[in-house]
């Protein structure tokens, strides 16, 4: 086989595992899955979650994601959410995260307090900042609707530049066309209203029992090293004879080794 050929085959095993895991699911109900390097991946209780995932819930659907810095994201049904970019270390901490469509709640960690002007989520219309925050939004058909729920929240608008200091118990909600702001008290009757009454299956608060520690994230990061080193060897055996015939079949391969790690992995789950 040619070097070229070896190359390309390393290339495209190695793609999955480009990036170390940034934290995991820590619960989840009903299907729901993720995005990475355009392929797709069912979710699966402890299974890592890399900078630049994409989750995705189906209908009745909730997931529980837990951040190394102890940060917990619930997403609801019918959610799209992206981890943009993390970084958590001794030096340098940042959290940019992406609700592309449905409905959150967040509850911030160690980066809420070390560097909370490095912690962000963007909506369709605003990018919300925090100040040691719990926050739960929505993407409506007309607008974003935010909520601060502890601490405080600064709401910029994408559209006019604005932007709104929200304390606990309110609530803004962004029209998408830039046309109209409203600042509320959060109340059951407004939930209701705005279609956001909705209640997490899982409890995303400060007492849930499970936290990451530095060790679990080393030990994310070998069962991917491991696993892409067993997978390297046997694509680049098993290629040798027929490689432009199986490429395809063991990238597929590669791919699908991505779920059994969760039994790998394995450990208790933030539960109710």
């Amino acid at each position: 086989m040619s070097f070229f050929k070896y190359l390309f085959l390393g290339l495209i095993v190695f793609t999955p595992f480009t990036y170390g895991a940034v934290g995991k699911i820590s619960a989840l109900k009903g299907e729901s899955y993720l995005e990475r390097d355009q392929h797709r991946i069912v979710l699966k209780n402890a299974l890592p979650i890399e900078e630049r995932d994409t989750l995705m819930t189906e209908i009745k659907a909730q997931v529980q994601m837990l951040f190394f810095d102890n940060t917990v994201i619930t997403i609801g049904s019918n959610t799209v959410f992206k981890v943009e970019e993390y970084l958590f270390d001794e030096t340098n901490a940042k959290a940019k995260f992406a609700l592309k469509s449905g409905i959150f709640k967040a509850i911030t960690g160690k980066i809420g307090k070390k560097a909370p002007e490095n912690f962000s989520i963007r909506t369709k219309t605003a990018v919300i900042g925090i100040r040691g925050t719990t926050i739960r939004g929505k993407i409506t058909e007309n607008a974003d609707v935010i909520m601060c729920d502890q601490g405080i929240i600064n709401v910029t608008s994408l559209i006019t530049n604005q932007t709104y200091i929200i304390p606990a118990g309110k609530m803004i909600i962004l029209s998408h066309d830039g046309t109209s702001v409203e600042i509320l008290n959060v109340t059951p009757e407004e939930l209701k209203k705005m279609g956001i009454e909705e209640e997490f299956l899982f409890s995303s608060s400060s007492s849930v029992s499970e936290r990451l520690q530095i060790e679990d994230l080393q030990s994310l990061n070998a069962q991917f090293q491991s696993q892409s080193v067993e997978n390297t060897s046997t694509a680049t055996e098993s290629a040798s004879d027929a490689l432009d015939r199986n490429l395809q079949t063991q990238h597929d391969d590669t791919l699908n080794a991505l779920i059994p790690l969760n039994d790998q992995i394995g450990g208790p789950t933030a539960g109710p």
